[in-house]
């Protein structure tokens, strides 16, 4: 579905998996991936750049999770 919006015309003979366990599996996947910047490095070590990358990433796992 993703590649169908962003209009590509590749996979467009598949299913999307839309399982109740594969939505389980994004949301974990989604809550791992913004544990790993909290651990590894915090937004003060980065430039006003960084920190702003470090927000917005932090901001799309959530709505994801």
């Amino acid at each position: 579905m993703r590649q169908g919006y962003l209009g590509l015309r590749t996979s467009m003979d598949k299913w999307d998996n839309l399982s109740e366990a594969h939505l389980a599996e994004n949301v974990e996947r989604a809550r791992r991936e913004l544990s790993d910047p909290h651990k590894n490095f915090g937004p003060s070590s980065l430039n006003a750049e960084g920190k702003v990358s470090y927000k917005l990433y932090e901001y799309e796992s959530e709505q994801r999770i």
